[in-house]
């Protein structure tokens, strides 16, 4: 009965060491991203503690796309439309081929 507790408590160690270690490799790559990523190619910071667990619904994209639609201009305003009116997205369809092949 002793040897079996042994391996439990044994396993039960290594599995705690594994979850610690995996926690700080990711709080480590996650700190290096944030120090040097944004400053060399300008990407965002990773935020994962803020944001990250949050679900972004359909709320959160119109929230993004009201301030975006509030900074533009009119001109703006007016191809923003004229883009979306073409198609889906924005993307037109390839013309039919008329040389009847």
């Amino acid at each position: 009965m002793s040897m079996r507790r042994s391996w439990v408590a044994r396993l039960a160690g290594i599995l705690v060491f594994v979850i610690i270690a995996v926690a700080v490799f990711g709080q480590v790559v996650h700190q290096l991203w944030n120090v040097l990523m944004p400053d060399i190619f300008g990407l965002k910071p990773l935020s994962f503690w803020l944001r990250g667990v949050r679900p972004r619904g359909m709320w959160g994209s119109r929230h993004r796309m009201g301030e975006r639609w509030a900074r533009m201009s009119p001109e703006e305003r007016d191809e923003f439309r004229r883009g979306m009116s073409r198609g889906r997205y924005g993307r037109r369809c390839a013309p039919p081929d008329q040389t009847g092949v």
